[in-house]
């Protein structure tokens, strides 16, 4: 394994440092994924700024992290829904952005628990040798792709579903 290409050859912004992927990577895959949907460029850029933020700050629905990422998704789409038919369309973009987050941390959180993440994140052997697959740089890449397949759909419903109904 090469782990400088592992970190996309750029050290020094790429790093890992807990398994998972850096924070940048949720801004870079929601912008993109969501100008593959069709929102502006303005759009844009508020969803992948809130796609990074969610990572610093914690909500009054909760963190994103652990727990069930794709109903927490699916629940900030449906509240960004309703933020956006009110006219508050940069709040519901910053939902739809942390939506997308959670999407892509279905796939790098692998589905662990908060205090498993806690563990693994600082060295400690209590889990006992289970292993998780964004730990292993050899899966990194199809978890990669998979995630952000995932939040291109996530963001294309979005899209035509939830704000189509707005518009209808």
């Amino acid at each position: 394994m090469n782990w400088y290409a592992y970190v996309g050859n750029n050290p020094a912004v790429w790093v890992d440092p807990e398994g998972l992927w850096g924070k940048e990577v949720h801004r870079r895959w929601t912008r993109q994924q969501a100008c593959g949907a069709g929102f502006s460029h303005d759009e844009t850029q508020l969803m992948a700024a809130a796609a990074e933020e969610i990572d610093n700050v914690w909500t009054a629905g909760g963190q994103p992290h652990f727990g069930d990422h794709l109903a927490y998704a699916r629940a900030a789409a449906h509240y960004g829904a309703d933020l956006w038919a009110q006219g508050r369309q940069d709040e519901a973009l910053r939902w739809f952005g942390y939506g997308a987050h959670a999407v892509q941390d279905s796939y790098a959180h692998g589905g662990i628990s908060q205090g498993e993440h806690i563990v693994t994140s600082t060295g400690n052997k209590l889990t006992k040798g289970r292993a998780f697959p964004f730990e292993d740089p050899r899966h990194s890449r199809a978890l990669a792709r998979a995630s952000r397949e995932h939040t291109g759909r996530y963001l294309r419903w979005i899209r035509k579903v939830l704000l189509a109904e707005d518009a209808g």
